[in-house]
């Protein structure tokens, strides 16, 4: 669904400047061509964290090779999972 939006608001766009490329014609669409345009910014910001998140491991995953790292203990993980303990409590070994 996502890549629908992006491929209707890239061809919005194209319809836009494919009509005329008249400097009257551009300026009184301005706004559609614009809004669509900013869209099409946030989909590909989307599409470059994507790219560039993609080996991330879940939660878990990360939590489990803490464990096995002797990063954290066994102790601190179950804690984690019954109680709010912030990031820099973690750091701090608390």
């Amino acid at each position: 669904m996502f890549l629908f939006s992006v491929m209707g608001n890239g061809l919005y766009v194209a319809s836009i400047f494919l009509n005329s490329t008249e400097r009257s014609y551009l300026i009184r669409n301005m706004p559609y061509w614009l809004g669509s345009s900013g869209t099409l910014t946030f989909d590909f910001t989307i599409f470059i964290q994507f790219y560039l998140y993609r080996h991330n491991q879940p939660l878990t995953e990360a939590l489990k090779d803490a464990v096995d790292s002797g990063a954290l203990s066994q102790d601190m993980v179950e804690s984690l999972a019954t109680s709010e303990i912030s990031g820099h409590d973690i750091e701090q070994g608390r």
